[in-house]
């Protein structure tokens, strides 16, 4: 997800090539990053 919206909206989703995912759920992996950047933001 981007701060602001871009010409590609606000929410931006990459899929590494030969990994298998979901569409109706999002990454484990990419959820703990996404908390631990937005505590930093918010120190």
């Amino acid at each position: 997800m981007l701060q602001q919206a871009c010409c590609f909206g606000k929410d931006v989703t990459f899929c590494p090539k030969g990994i298998s995912f979901s569409l109706f759920s999002r990454n484990r992996v990419a959820r703990e990053l996404v908390e631990r950047m937005d505590a930093l933001r918010t120190g």
